[in-house]
């Protein structure tokens, strides 16, 4: 028999994490089965990003992207002492939503 690994909780990648989170948010608000629609929706709506991460999409500096969250124009909260920002308040400041 072969000796198959499985990953373990800590060997997650944090993709893997970001779904398994999903999947247990959207498993506690139904109790039908979960579509992979819904578990990308809800990876898109947690998402988050960091001030680093927004420079080259929105073509700003890291300080240009920090006055426009202290100011509230992109929505944004500090975790651990660095700016997060979901894909839903990114969508919301670039007017896609």
């Amino acid at each position: 028999m072969g000796n198959k690994k499985t990953k373990s909780k800590q060997e997650l990648t944090p993709f893997d994490k970001e779904v398994l989170e999903a999947i247990t948010r959207l498993s506690s608000q139904t109790s039908g089965p979960i579509t992979v629609s819904e578990i990308r929706e809800d990876l898109q709506k947690y998402k988050l990003y960091s001030v680093k991460e927004l420079e080259p999409v929105l073509g700003k500096s890291d300080q240009t992207i920090i006055r426009y969250l202290k100011a509230g124009k992109l929505k944004g909260k500090k975790v651990g002492g660095q700016w997060r920002i979901t894909e839903e308040a990114l969508r919301e400041f670039l007017g896609l939503d």
